[in-house]
């Protein structure tokens, strides 16, 4: 009787080989250590004060006091934020909107007109110096001051100048909302003006 023919074994088929592990890596960006943002507040310093103006004399004296280690802590504070805005610098505000508008005044109007309103709970004024006042200062006649609380009192706040040009000059107290409504009053066509 014959044999029965073993049949052949299967081939072994080979185990998939493991997935190569994945390695994840978060690179941090470094962080600026002290010693370069210092070195970059002072490279900004030294470019404001090759200029002119009180903006350089200003930046001239941080700079004297912050080398000879005496810069109090208002001092650091406002080297840090002439800096700052030096790198970072705002969009240039042009508000001579507001200036035809005071001057387009009637004459019985124009003596010492001022335009008002609340921000953050705070009156903000904005008084125009007329070009035949006497008091003030030549170079401020014909702008417009952005202020709020009595003049020279501790709570006053100095948010800048609209100067002959419409170009609005930054003061040392101005915030993001005051500018808001700046740029509200320069760009708005439909504004409703209201002088007090």
């Amino acid at each position: 009787m014959a044999k029965a023919k073993r049949k052949p074994a299967p081939a072994s088929v080979p185990a998939p080989a493991p997935a190569p592990e994945t390695t994840l890596s978060l690179v941090v960006a470094p962080t600026p250590t002290a010693d370069a943002l210092r070195e970059s507040r002072e490279r900004a310093l030294f470019e404001i004060a090759q200029g002119t103006g009180r903006s350089a004399n200003f930046a001239l004296s941080l700079i004297t006091a912050i080398r000879s280690g005496k810069a109090s802590e208002k001092q650091q504070q406002w080297a840090d934020r002439l800096a700052d805005e030096h790198l970072n610098p705002t969009p240039a505000l042009n508000c001579m909107r507001v200036l035809e508008a005071y001057r387009a005044l009637p004459p019985n109007m124009t003596r010492f007109p001022k335009m008002r309103t609340e921000i953050d709970g705070v009156e903000i004024v904005l008084s125009y110096t007329p070009l035949t006042s006497e008091k003030a200062n030549p170079e401020n006649r014909g702008t417009c001051s952005v202020a709020s609380g009595k003049y020279r009192t501790p709570s006053s706040k100095y948010y800048g100048r609209i100067m002959h040009d419409g170009n609005f000059v930054p003061g040392s107290d101005l915030t993001p909302a005051v500018r808001e409504w700046l740029v509200s009053l320069a760009t708005d066509a439909t504004l409703v003006w209201q002088w007090k």
